[in-house]
């Protein structure tokens, strides 16, 4: 199903990538808020999303999600489809940086 998703309504063939670039708004202890540019379908909207940041001597490992509107950037369902597709999505970002020696 995802696979079927991302080819026929993402277009993942034309737009392969999506890409988020932003900065750091607020921190409270391992908790962030920031702030940026989301990049799907070829479309660029501002986001504020809320996270965790851990850090630790080697690493640094970044945990969030949040919703997207599917509409928001421009990803059409037939409307045939509309009533089996959701109109939102839940982004998980999983992120793990480690320094290379």
């Amino acid at each position: 199903m995802e696979e079927h998703f991302n080819e026929n309504y993402l277009e993942s063939d034309i737009f392969p990538n999506s890409t988020f670039t932003g900065k750091i708004i607020e921190k409270n202890n391992e908790r962030v808020t920031v702030e940026g540019y989301l990049t799907i379908h070829g479309e660029t909207n501002k986001i504020k999303v809320k996270g965790k940041l851990l850090e630790n001597d080697n690493s640094i490992r970044i945990n969030a999600d949040f919703v997207v509107k599917l509409a928001d950037y421009k990803v059409k369902i037939p409307k045939i489809v509309t009533y089996k597709i959701a109109k939102e999505i839940e982004v998980i970002v999983d992120i793990e940086l480690k320094e290379i020696e």
